[in-house]
């Protein structure tokens, strides 16, 4: 058979055959590409309900911890909790109280617990298993401390003991501190007050007056979590990291000046100091007002009684006495507490002039108080509350701190009297303490001198 006809020309069986396996061929590519198209949408449904899926749990990463802030005195402690969603688990955490780590706190918790009335801003960071890290809303620490002060006496003294119930109210006020004051502390019970104070978790022990050197310091190395402030201490004493003191000179330079005013004022060439006991403080004050009248009056005499008590005005009111029919003294200086309350009446008794200490003592002696030597205790106590605030308080502790606190009050009724002259001197010789061209001189000698 011609082959090549056949295939030209086939016949019609061959024909039907031949469309038959035509149409099958195309049925099967198009069972084909249905089953293709079929496993496509499987697949791409499948990719949609893994992407769903993997969305659902990779939320971002979140934390929170509880409550917003806190009032923390010493000893007290805060336990903080958190709350995590999102990311993927596992999670680790890491504490931080004021931009910084705080050492194995890497728990979901952390019990917080300060030595001191604590400070700050605490914040958790988490970070889960895909290294994303999160922060968490920060919580504030609010400081709540309790301070004590330590007096040998009263307000009634209307000098140091006044004055330090004035800034430790103050300190109430101006700082919202708890503040709890001991008058009329005994020399023999001074050790069971401070220690008590420190055993009750008092924040701040504030001894006020010489006579508390020696058991202060003493106190405070048995507790060096409280903090002690002294007022004054001598240069030079061996303090614990947790003590600081103002230094002895603190008022120096305003005794300086009122001896200039007193050289200048005395009309019977003698002026006389009575001192309620015998301090390094105390010694660099009479040395500093004795070498101020001497160096406007080289000739005139300075006497000095130490009766060795700050709390009896019979005492002072003798002493002044003898001083105005003896020695003829016409300005006397009382540095003597409620001693020199008695000083004070003597002066206006006799009609001579006195020169109060530390607080402006007009009111005991309107016509007779010439001026005041007043003392700034508040630049000072204010120096150390700042530190104790803001946490800075190692920066000074253990240090005895110069600081010159010392001036004149007003004149008064002497205001007038004063020759225009004098006060010239005075605002002078300021200037020249201030910038260094007058020395005030600091001594000390263990006893008192001898006086003329």
């Amino acid at each position: 058979m011609d082959n090549y006809k056949y295939r030209q020309k086939p016949s019609s069986a061959r024909k039907v055959e031949y469309m038959r396996i035509k149409n099958s061929k195309a049925l099967s590519r198009t069972v084909l590409a249905i089953a293709i198209i079929v496993i496509l949408v499987v697949a791409i449904g499948a990719v949609i309900i893994a992407l769903r899926l993997y969305t659902s749990s990779t939320t971002p990463l979140s934390v929170s911890i509880s409550g917003s802030s806190a009032t923390v005195s010493a000893g007290k402690s805060v336990l903080f909790t958190s709350t995590v969603s999102g990311g993927s688990s596992p999670y680790t955490y890491q504490w931080f109280l004021n931009s910084t780590a705080v050492s194995g706190a890497t728990s979901n918790t952390w019990n917080y617990t300060s030595a001191i009335a604590g400070s700050g801003i605490v914040y958790l960071n988490v970070t889960d298993n895909a290294g994303t890290t999160t922060e968490s809303n920060t919580f504030t620490l609010t400081p709540s401390y309790k301070l004590a002060l330590v007096i040998g006496g009263d307000e009634t003294d209307v000098g140091l003991n006044a004055n330090g119930v004035a800034v430790a109210q103050w300190i109430q006020s101006a700082y919202g501190w708890n503040v709890s004051i001991s008058r009329d502390v005994a020399y023999s019970d001074q050790s069971r007050v401070i220690t008590t104070y420190a055993q009750e978790g008092y924040d701040v022990v504030w001894t006020d007056g010489n006579q508390f050197i020696g058991t202060t310091e003493q106190v405070a190395t048995q507790f060096p979590n409280t903090l002690f402030i002294m007022s004054p201490t001598y240069d030079g004493d061996n303090l614990s990291s947790n003590v600081v003191a103002v230094g002895a000179g603190y008022q120096a330079t305003g005794y300086y000046l009122a001896g200039v005013l007193a050289g200048k004022m005395s009309q019977t060439n003698a002026t006389g100091v009575i001192i309620g006991q015998w301090f390094a403080a105390l010694s660099f004050e009479f040395y500093a007002y004795r070498a101020g009248v001497y160096s406007v009056n080289p000739s005139a005499k300075v006497y000095l009684t130490v009766p060795g008590t700050w709390s009896d005005p019979t005492i002072g009111y003798q002493d002044a006495q003898t001083m105005i029919n003896t020695d003829h003294v016409d300005i006397l200086v009382p540095i003597a507490d409620a001693t020199g309350r008695g000083v004070i009446a003597a002066a206006t008794v006799a009609n001579v002039s006195v020169i109060g200490t530390v607080e402006d003592q007009v009111t005991l002696a309107p016509s007779n108080m010439m001026t005041s030597v007043l003392l700034n205790t508040t630049a000072f106590i204010q120096m150390v509350i700042e530190r104790i605030s803001n946490g800075t308080f190692s920066q000074i502790g253990g240090k005895v701190i110069d600081m010159n606190l010392g001036s004149l009050a007003p004149f008064h009724a002497y205001d007038t009297v004063i020759p225009a002259s004098v006060k010239t001197l005075l605002a002078d010789t300021s200037t020249g303490i201030n910038n260094g061209t007058i020395q005030v001189p600091f001594t000390y000698t263990q006893n008192p001198p001898t006086t003329p």
